[in-house]
């Protein structure tokens, strides 16, 4: 596999959408460091680790388990990493959001899931439009409400809307609960414009639970309660070609216990940050074990040095770098990495520098950080500047939005 990985990473550049071959043409920065010709703070993508990830996780559906991959481009927000998702072999994509599903679909990505239902007179009329340019665009639905807001739609629009019930599974956040399932399905496959094309179970709240075995008897004891429900459909005649829910934190758990899921949903996998790296894998390794531990990283630049050689301040606070979760790690340069990073409002946060740190940094310095959670953090900015080796490789748009 390790070869594999060298050769693909080779050529990303040549499977870029147009507006990023537009702006790597015109980019004459492309080769220098990236500390030199980047502004802080921003986004860095390493490609070798970014790469890695991208096929590790194809690599695993492919070779280890029955299930196929349909990642959730919530996270990268980038139309161009999505198609790279769908020619290594992915079988879809999923988007949160109505608007990120309308981006991918303008920049020619097709097998979009939206996972969260659409509710609203105007995102329903919208929906409708998008599934013309894209016939196999599906939506999830939790409420008997909804699939009557969508069913009388489709009728007025004279099309059909291909949809998946969404079932609790213990989050409380969307999904109907199974007492009501079954009747939702009924209802979604006996209505004229509404196809039921499946169920979603996605255990969001167990993605992040350290003890790996621990998380196993959680996320099997919920996936089984949804692939018990999905049985009981096909026995009743129900067709269900698609059972879909997981995530980074549990992907190889449910692919491994639960037969009839037939895909996942993982989508930090590509990014990564400091959150699942204290996330405990099989065997007691840490995730960094099967995945590149920091592609994703925050540049951020040393803006005064006032109280050295105690800490420094750097202008990646809280408008760069989501708060969530564990503080964000210095990944480089070496003699910085135990240093501490708080922070100090909007705009800016100390660098708490150890006693045996050396040298301390100087106004104008950068540093790497890895994101204490990957997915808002990216929200936060447009543009990833994708690095080899430190050099600046290519300037990505971050443009789902």
């Amino acid at each position: 596999m390790a070869s594999t990985l060298i050769s693909e990473s080779t050529q990303l550049a040549d499977q870029l959408s147009e507006p990023d071959r537009l702006i790597s043409q015109a980019d004459a920065r492309i080769g220098e460091l990236l500390e030199t010709v980047v502004d802080t703070p921003a986004l860095v993508l390493d490609l070798d680790k970014f790469t890695h990830n991208l096929l590790a996780m194809q690599h695993f559906c492919r070779t280890t388990s029955h299930v196929q991959l349909r990642p959730h481009c919530k996270t990268h927000k980038c139309s161009t990493i999505a198609k790279l998702q769908l020619q290594k072999g992915a079988i879809g994509v999923c988007t949160a959001k109505l608007s990120e599903a309308q981006v991918l679909l303008e920049a020619g990505v097709r097998g979009v899931l939206i996972t969260s239902p659409q509710v609203t007179e105007r995102k329903i009329a919208q929906l409708l439009r998008l599934s013309t340019i894209d016939p196999t665009l599906m939506v999830t639905v939790d409420s008997e409400r909804n699939v009557l807001q969508l069913q009388a739609a489709a009728v007025a629009a004279q099309q059909h809307v291909r949809c998946l019930v969404d079932i609790e599974v213990g989050q409380r956040r969307t999904g109907v609960p199974l007492e009501r399932a079954f009747s939702l399905v009924r209802l979604l496959a006996e209505s004229s414009h509404t196809d039921f094309c499946g169920i979603q179970a996605y255990c969001g709240h167990l993605q992040h639970v350290k003890e790996f075995e621990e998380r196993s008897r959680l996320s099997i004891g919920a996936m089984r309660t949804a692939a018990e429900f999905v049985a009981e459909l096909r026995s009743l005649g129900f067709e269900v070609p698609i059972f879909t829910g997981t995530g980074t934190g549990t992907y190889d758990i449910d692919s491994r216990a639960i037969d009839s899921l037939t895909d996942i949903q993982p989508g930090s996998y590509v990014c990564m940050d400091q959150e699942y790296l204290e996330v405990q894998a099989e065997d007691a390794k840490q995730f960094s074990a099967l995945f590149a531990d920091n592609p994703m990283s925050v540049l951020a630049g040393v803006v005064s040095t006032n109280h050295a050689p105690e800490q420094v301040t750097l202008d990646a606070g809280l408008k760069a770098i989501y708060r969530d979760g564990p503080a964000p790690r210095v990944t480089w340069p070496a003699h910085l990495v135990d240093a501490t990073y708080e922070w100090a409002g909007d705009e800016h946060a100390y660098l708490r520098l150890p006693k045996e740190t050396g040298k301390s940094p100087q106004a104008g310095d950068v540093v790497l950080l890895r994101a204490s959670h990957c997915d808002p953090t990216i929200n936060r900015m447009r543009r990833l500047s994708v690095d080899q080796v430190r050099r600046l490789y290519l300037p990505l748009l971050a443009d789902i939005r």
